[in-house]
């Protein structure tokens, strides 16, 4: 059973990758998903979060890969196991739009209280982003 399955088992995790540019140059992406722990419980409450953009992650054999962007969100509300993050939002750490042109690109979710992480490999065409 790979990571993914074995972490968080009956995760359902939708990347939605929508682009809103604040001012003229700074990239805000949405991701949301449905998350459970190892026992199927949908997760509720609030929950620290970390999400990281890295390239050349396989962690399956426990390698992150190169952390190109990383947020941490203290309080992300969970209901029914669902959640929602604007990535990119705060102004002293905006994303990077450079990065969507490199290749081997993954976020890694981390959820506190939750053991493992969950990669979620992007793939675009990165003259579309």
């Amino acid at each position: 059973m790979g990571l993914f399955k074995r972490v968080f088992l009956g995760l359902f995790l939708s990347v939605l990758l929508t682009t809103t540019l604040l001012g003229s140059t700074q990239p805000v992406l949405t991701i949301d998903g449905i998350f459970s722990d190892q026992s199927r419980s949908v997760l509720s409450g609030y929950k620290r979060v970390t999400v990281m953009l890295v390239q050349s992650a396989d962690l399956s054999i426990g390698d992150e890969g190169t952390v190109l962007w990383q947020e941490t969100f203290d309080t992300v509300k969970f209901e029914q196991g669902y959640m929602t993050l604007d990535l990119g939002r705060v102004a002293t750490n905006p994303l990077n739009p450079t990065h969507f042109q490199l290749e081997s690109l993954s976020f890694i979710v981390k959820v506190d209280g939750v053991s493992g992480k969950v990669s979620l490999p992007i793939t675009m065409v990165p003259q579309s982003v």
